[in-house]
């Protein structure tokens, strides 16, 4: 299997308070998770390359040991096979693989520190930075690129615990009997239980306090900012379930351009962005040659000045569009959405300017050349 083969099987995995990832089995059209993270979640927002875009129903969800699995219909095959892969032993290097929206996929270093057994199924730990947030759900791969098990949890600041892909098998197959009922298992008891077998918040096995969100949707409290700022997003014919990035983020998708919606709780304001090009993307494809930079540097300041409520930015080679803080405390509904719209058709005029602008640099270099 080549190092890459799995990367469209990792994704991104959303709720409206959350985001980490998750892995895609088509054999068993089936999305796997971490349980931490993801409990009193129902649906959750799956983004990879393998899908697109999709809500995904809650199949079963696994405190014990650990996942969460979500119904997704695949098409394709399958790069993960859930085999009889050797376990690592403490002391051996492997690879945490992580999918993110601002960066894409990204492998971290580890080494296997100590393993740990569970009921026959023998976990791994890992010691990872603890500055690697949102990394719950991801796969973890030996070195020679051989997948291994998915993250779910974090035990102190710079560990984690792996399960191991070789059981999942098992576990599909004891929860298989629940193919279209919500599932869960105590995790006193180790039972599997419905939401009709608890009574009184208690298992009907052992008779153990439940914790709510295992047999209870998570309900969603939000203020009526956020209530308008998703109005505005239907009002501009997109459902705000298919858009959320996590807390305080959605995204829409307009002509080829991804723009995100950010509510700064703290100065109860919204702004909205988005990224037109990157200057060293531009440069490795011949776009841009590589003393044009100053040029566009100085494009971007005289636009500026023309510009009213948006400003072109900087933010690490990222050419971004955005606009000011509007205070959501005092813009309504119709006017935010009005703005909005504006934002978006400015958007696209002012990438088809920029690219041209690219394409007179490069012409102008060729010229130079020729000469």
């Amino acid at each position: 299997m080549s190092n890459n083969s799995y990367y469209q099987n990792i994704a991104l995995v959303s709720t409206d308070s959350n985001v980490q990832n998750g892995i895609i089995l088509p054999e068993y059209n089936a999305l796997v998770s971490s349980y931490n993270g993801l409990e009193g979640s129902r649906k959750v927002l799956v983004r990879s390359h393998l899908v697109g875009r999709k809500l995904a129903d809650v199949m079963f969800m696994d405190p014990y040991y650990g996942i969460a699995v979500f119904r997704l219909q695949c098409l394709g095959h399958s790069q993960l096979n859930l085999e009889m892969v050797d376990l690592p032993l403490p002391g051996q290097h492997v690879k945490v693989i992580k999918k993110s929206f601002a960066r894409g996929i990204v492998e971290y270093s580890s080494v296997v520190v100590r393993t740990t057994e569970k009921q026959d199924i023998f976990y791994f730990q890992i010691t990872l930075a603890s500055q690697s947030d949102n990394i719950l759900g991801s796969l973890v791969v030996s070195l020679s690129g051989e997948p291994l098990g998915v993250v779910v949890r974090r035990i102190a600041n710079d560990r984690l615990e792996i399960l191991p892909l070789r059981y999942l098998r098992d576990l599909f197959v004891e929860y298989s009997n629940y193919e279209n009922t919500y599932a869960f298992r105590c995790p006193f008891c180790r039972e599997i239980l419905t939401e009709d077998l608890v009574t009184f918040d208690k298992c009907a096995f052992c008779g153990e306090i439940l914790p709510t969100t295992l047999y209870k949707p998570k309900l969603r409290h939000i203020g009526r900012e956020i209530i308008k700022i998703e109005k505005v997003i239907s009002n501009l014919n997109y459902q705000p379930e298919l858009t959320f990035l996590g807390r305080n983020f959605w995204e829409i998708e307009k002509s080829g351009l991804s723009i995100v919606f950010y509510y700064d709780n703290d100065n109860n304001s919204l702004v909205i962005y988005s990224t037109l090009a990157n200057l060293a993307e531009c440069i490795k494809d011949g776009k841009l040659g590589a003393n044009d930079k100053h040029h566009v540097y100085r494009y971007l300041l005289t636009e500026n000045e023309k510009m009213r409520h948006m400003f072109f930015s900087l933010n690490e080679q990222n050419i971004l569009l955005s606009s000011v803080y509007l205070d959501m405390e005092y813009v309504s509904e119709q006017t935010l959405t009005e703005f909005v719209r504006d934002f978006i058709a400015r958007l696209i005029d002012n990438k088809h300017k920029l690219d041209h602008f690219f394409s007179t640099l490069a012409l102008r270099q060729s010229g130079t050349h020729s000469e």
